[in-house]
């Protein structure tokens, strides 16, 4: 409801807030996932809006940087249409994965 509230100001805030968020999402108090659960679902979406944004005044650079990265693999996990395909550690002579196949080794590796 608060990210709901805060409606597009939230959008710089994005990158800084999900990976905290997720992390409370195995916490053991079951308010607390709930709650980290709403807030996650709510942001998440924002998270395509929020790329190329500015971060907000006032945040350590180190901290920025950490959050991007951050995103990034989020965007990933979130849009599996952006991981590159992984290699195989073996030859497969004569024969090509699916892309079923691919996509499981991709997200395997991931």
């Amino acid at each position: 409801a608060v990210v709901r509230a805060l409606g597009k100001d939230a959008v710089p805030h994005v990158p800084l807030l999900l990976v905290p968020v997720l992390k409370r999402m195995s916490d053991p108090d079951e308010d607390v996932r709930e709650l980290a659960g709403d807030a996650f679902s709510e942001l998440a979406p924002l998270l395509a809006i929020a790329r190329g944004a500015p971060a907000p005044a006032g945040v350590p650079a180190d901290v920025v940087s950490r959050a991007s990265e951050e995103s990034r693999v989020l965007e990933q996990l979130l849009d599996n249409s952006s991981i590159e395909d992984a290699p195989l550690p073996f030859e497969l002579k004569g024969f090509k994965l699916r892309s079923y196949q691919q996509d499981g080794v991709n997200w395997l590796s991931f």
